[in-house]
């Protein structure tokens, strides 16, 4: 068994979430981050999220994999530990293609990870009072909504 040297959580949520892992032999976050769902393909666009996000992540690809676009999903809880990974498996996590980053918070310091060209589907003004799928839906932070906007910058 593998012994870390870092901080270790558990973060719970209210939401109903999905079960998006079934492999639970490795400690994949003790890499930071890495592919939670693979694309059908050489990924095209690769989808970063982190915490409940990581759902609506994975809604995404589905929509973007129903219309031809090979995509990925990679869980990224923590970029620190992520930072701290070889240049090769960095690289090989995020892919070659369109990176876009989902978070339900700023968008800020995505931008090291998505790159000049990338996507950031955040919330970067102040939040609104509701239940979270208006929330989410107020801020495009739905697969229906981003999943358009991600075709439109692959032209």
């Amino acid at each position: 068994m593998e012994t870390l040297t870092t901080p270790s959580l558990i973060a719970l949520s209210r939401q109903g979430l999905p079960d998006l892992r079934d492999q639970y032999k490795e400690n994949m976050c003790a890499k930071g981050g890495y592919v939670i769902s693979e694309a059908s393909a050489k990924a095209k666009v690769t989808l970063i999220s982190t915490g409940s996000e990581v759902g609506i992540a994975v809604e995404t690809q589905k929509k973007l994999e129903a219309a031809g676009i090979p995509t990925a999903v990679v869980s990224m809880p923590i970029t620190e530990l992520f930072d701290e990974q070889s240049k090769e498996y960095k690289d090989k996590t995020l892919g070659d293609g369109l990176r876009v980053s989902i978070e339900a918070a700023s968008t800020y310091g995505w931008h090291k990870y998505t790159g000049q060209d990338g996507l950031n589907f955040g919330i970067d003004t102040f939040g609104v009072s509701s239940n979270i799928t208006d929330a989410y839906e107020y801020f495009g932070l739905t697969a229906d909504k981003m999943a358009p906007k991600i075709q439109e910058a692959l032209k």
